[in-house]
């Protein structure tokens, strides 16, 4: 495998190589800019549940693209941190809500701004036919990760 990005990708098995390599460790190195308080996936689930509102567990599983156990785990966390409450569904009360406190926006707002601000530092220091080309990418990037 040839990380020199000067030489061209020339099969997708050399591009799937070369695109795992760089996006791990783009999102190490954003990482280090997060809340202490809160791991990554925490994170990853408060953002998520502001831009969807409540969501039933299995739901919020299913598009941070964890099992359940581990969503669970997640939201057992954030409870204790008073980020999120449960509540449980008129309909089916075997079922519960996940819902975003005030203090869990507050700081899914924050840590989104602080990774936003470092990607976009980040972003800045490429050129004009760098940023055109990962806009370019960015619809096929977004569908493999299930969200395009």
């Amino acid at each position: 495998m040839t990380t020199n990005p000067a030489v061209p990708v020339t099969d997708s098995g050399e591009l799937a190589a070369r695109l795992f390599v760089s996006i791990g460790r783009l999102t190490r190195s954003v990482r280090r800019q997060e809340p202490a308080v809160l791991t990554h996936g925490e994170i990853s689930a408060l953002i998520t549940l502001v831009r969807s509102g409540p969501l039933r567990l299995s739901d919020l599983a299913g598009k941070e693209g964890v099992t359940s156990p581990s969503m669970s785990r997640i939201v057992t966390d954030l409870t204790e941190k008073g980020f999120v409450r449960r509540e449980r569904v008129a309909a089916d009360r075997r079922a519960s809500l996940v819902i975003v406190t005030d203090a869990g926006a507050s700081i899914a707002g924050d840590a989104w701004l602080t990774v936003a601000e470092e990607l976009r530092r980040r972003v800045d220091l490429l050129g004009d036919a760098e940023r055109a080309a990962m806009r370019a990418a960015l619809p096929a990037l977004e569908q493999l990760t299930g969200r395009g």
